[in-house]
Parts: structure tokens; C-alpha cells; sequence
């Protein structure tokens, strides 16, 4: 049992790291591209060639399902060039929602580190306790108390709490390490929504008079007797 575990904890810890390596080049290569974005956010929706290089970048996933939003208002008849406080709210909320789903993924298969960290030493335990409890019974139904006798089944029974270390060691540097670069790989995601919404708010947000004439009609309505 231990040495499935060990073998499923590294494999997981090997292809963790190796995603996340691709998300975090992915996402750097994507704010070189969003950094030349400027009024125009855009400018990159309809290139399939960056589209397929940026394929791993959650930073890309947000920035189309924002542009589709977007472009899914403005085919519907709306004037996407004075965009209301409410569909940039919206939008910020699909953005969410993606950003969720982008946590999810990279936070998926990890319960299974938590249970090798957690559940290796126990089990190793439980066979040292049950090893330790087969060498004395031998030892008493044998009438023969003997250190070479006793020796090579102690240590093998001591072999299991080591292996329990083994497999839960290594998980538990491997868990906090991930846990780390999702928490990072988590913040860019989180400040590249910020950013996007702020600037779709300076290029389409309605001016001040809009909002203030909104304002006006509002308390207009409500100041009619009934």
C-alpha cells in the first residue's frame, strides 16, 4: 500500500510541477502580449496563432471569456462604447467564475498528497504494531527466544514506519511547494481581473455625465406622485 502511494504521490508531484511551469511561462508570455493591448483590449481575441501558444495560460481564458462578453452585448444591440457600472460588474462576475474554475483545476489531485502526508505514517505504524505482533507470537509458538531469530523480523516490521516516513515526507515538501505556486499563479489571476475591469472602465465606462443624468432620471422617477 505504501509503495502505491509513494509511487502515485510522486507522479502527481511531478505532473503538478510540470503544468504549473507551462501556466507560469504561459502567463508571462501573455503580459508581454497584454502589455502592448493599450485602449484597444481587443486587440489579440481573433489571433488563433497566440491563442494556440497561449493555450495553457489561465491569464488568456480570462481575457477571451471578458472579450466574448463583450462582443456577445454588443451583437445583442447594446452600445458596448458606454458600458454601465452593471455589466462591468457582469463581466467582472464571469471573470470569476472562470478564475474559480481555473483554481479548481490547479488545485485538483492535491487531497491525494494531503492523504499521503497525513495517512503514510499511520499506515507504516500499523504495520510496524501488526510486524512486531507476528515476530512475538512465532517467537512464543516456537519456544525459542533468540536475538537472530527475533532481529530479522523486528527489522523488517520497523521497515514499515520508515516507508511511512518515505512516502509522506517528500509529499509533504511536494504539497507545500505546489500550494505555493498555485497561490501565485492565484494572485495573477486575481490582479489581471482587477486590471482588465479598471481599464474597461476607463475606455467604456460612461462618463460622468451619463451616470449623473442616470442619477437625475432615477430620483425623477421616484419623486412622481403616484
Amino acid at each position: 500500500v505504501l509503495v502505491l502511494m509513494m509511487f502515485q504521490s510522486w507522479i502527481i508531484m511531478l505532473r503538478k510541477n510540470r503544468t504549473l511551469s507551462r501556466v507560469s511561462k504561459a502567463n508571462e508570455d501573455f503580459r508581454e502580449q497584454f502589455a502592448k493591448v493599450g485602449t484597444r483590449l481587443e486587440m489579440f481575441a481573433d489571433d488563433a496563432q497566440l491563442a494556440q501558444r497561449l493555450q495553457h495560460s489561465p491569464l488568456w481564458r480570462l481575457y477571451a471569456v471578458a472579450v466574448k462578453e463583450i462582443r456577445t452585448r454588443r451583437e445583442q444591440g447594446a452600445d458596448t462604447s458606454s458600458v454601465s457600472a452593471a455589466t462591468i460588474e457582469a463581466i467582472r462576475c464571469s471573470m470569476d467564475g472562470v478564475r474559480t474554475r481555473e483554481n479548481q483545476a490547479l488545485s485538483s489531485k492535491l487531497s491525494t498528497l494531503s492523504n499521503a502526508i497525513a495517512g503514510g505514517p499511520y499506515i507504516g505504524l500499523l504495520g510496524t504494531v501488526l510486524g512486531i505482533m507476528v515476530v512475538f507470537l512465532g517467537t512464543a509458538m516456537a519456544g525459542d527466544v533468540n536475538i537472530n531469530a527475533i532481529a530479522p523480523g523486528m527489522a523488517a516490521a520497523l521497515l514499515a514506519t520508515a516507508m511511512g516516513l518515505f512516502v509522506a515526507i517528500p509529499a509533504l515538501f511536494g504539497y507545500n511547494r505546489l500550494i505555493t505556486r498555485n497561490r501565485e499563479v492565484s494572485a495573477d489571476m486575481r490582479v489581471f481581473v482587477d486590471e482588465f475591469i479598471t481599464r474597461l472602465a476607463e475606455m467604456h465606462g460612461e462618463s460622468q455625465f451619463s451616470e449623473s443624468s442616470h442619477q437625475r432620471g432615477h430620483h425623477a422617477n421616484h419623486s412622481v406622485p403616484a
